[in-house]
């Protein structure tokens, strides 16, 4: 696709281009967090990781086990990682808890090799130990969010 417009056009041209496939390099910017001070959620500050881009779907294929597909609408994706998100039960372990982990990702491409996003994950539980099993186990009831931006050479 061509696109061709005087420069104060530039910003209305979000449609002229599509995001590039490749692989992306993450940089994680900033965090917020309501967990204890002692849970670790930070992440490495920079991961390579393989996105597809089919349009004709149209979604971002993010590479990795396990592969997880985000719909894209224009520039704009959104998933909700349904293969992380998962539901523990600790009655096993000797708890009365059910533990929850939702995982989900949003963002926008900027220009076609570049995007910005945010991925949450929130931790949360039920039943009457999960204070004690927060404690011991160290699985809290909070939520992290990471911004990020993503860049790739092509």
């Amino acid at each position: 696709m061509r696109c061709f417009a005087p420069p104060f056009v530039l910003l209305a041209m979000a449609a002229c281009f599509a995001p590039t496939p490749g692989d992306y390099v993450f940089t994680v910017t900033s965090e917020e967090s309501d967990c204890p001070a002692d849970f670790n959620a930070t992440t490495e500050q920079a991961e390579l990781i393989t996105i597809g881009v089919d349009m004709e779907v149209p979604e971002l294929v993010l590479g990795g086990a396990p592969e997880e597909h985000c719909p894209l609408n224009g520039m704009d994706f959104a998933c909700e990682y349904t293969e992380v998100d998962d539901e523990i039960d600790y009655s096993g372990d000797g708890y009365v808890a059910v533990y929850t982990i939702d995982m989900d990702m949003r963002g926008t491409f900027v220009v076609a090799d570049t995007m910005n996003g945010t991925t949450s994950t929130l931790m949360s539980c039920v039943g009457a130990d999960c204070e004690s099993m927060a404690e011991e186990l160290a699985n809290p009831a909070c939520l992290v969010t990471w911004y990020w931006e993503a860049t790739t050479g092509g």
